[in-house]
């Protein structure tokens, strides 16, 4: 099936964006490398803020079946949990995050309100699953692990935090140790 002329705009400017970043990345390269005229690009997105919304918005949604994906591959609910959180197989390039979250806040903003009214809700049923199995403390509401994964996310979303930090992977990776195993080394556990 051939891809729409919206779409092949979205995918160019993707991998673009990923490959130069999106300050370094021209409306004039993205036309270049679509068979589209620029004021097609125009047409469509109407400037290249506009086209970044879209290529972050079709991130997010294909994250969410990526995740919806995942909870249908893996039955057992801590197994699609530790998949889904797998910060190693994340494909976006840090450089493209760091300059969303440092130039484009408002586009981060608007990932975050999808994940707050789409995903979250989902992965919320899946710790709550995983508790019923015994894979994940009882006495711990999933709504306030919740709140917690999403305090960190928020915060990690702002500018001025990721600003300093030179390995996002590494900070979600410590996050989901932290998130999954604590603090307290197994050797202090219950001391």
């Amino acid at each position: 099936m051939k891809k729409s002329k919206k779409d092949q705009i979205i995918e160019k400017a993707t991998e673009l964006f990923f490959e130069k970043g999106i300050l370094a990345t021209s409306m004039d390269e993205i036309a270049e490398m679509t068979p589209v005229a620029k004021m097609t690009i125009y047409k469509y997105f109407h400037n290249k803020e506009g086209l970044l919304s879209e290529v972050l918005n079709r991130y997010v949604r294909e994250k969410h079946m990526f995740m919806s994906d995942q909870i249908q591959r893996y039955p057992d609910p801590l197994d699609a949990i530790l998949h889904i959180m797998n910060y190693k197989d994340m494909d976006i390039p840090q450089q493209f995050l760091k300059e969303c979250f440092e130039n484009y806040p408002q586009f981060v903003v608007e990932m975050m309100t999808y994940y707050k009214e789409n995903i979250a809700k989902e992965f919320e049923k899946l710790i709550l699953n995983a508790q019923q199995k015994g894979q994940i403390r009882k006495e711990l509401s999933p709504h306030i692990l919740m709140i917690y994964v999403q305090a960190i996310k928020e915060h990690l979303a702002k500018p001025e935090v990721v600003k300093g930090i030179a390995d996002l992977r590494t900070v979600g990776e410590q996050f989901i140790s932290m998130f999954l195993y604590g603090i307290v080394p197994p050797e202090h556990q219950g001391k």
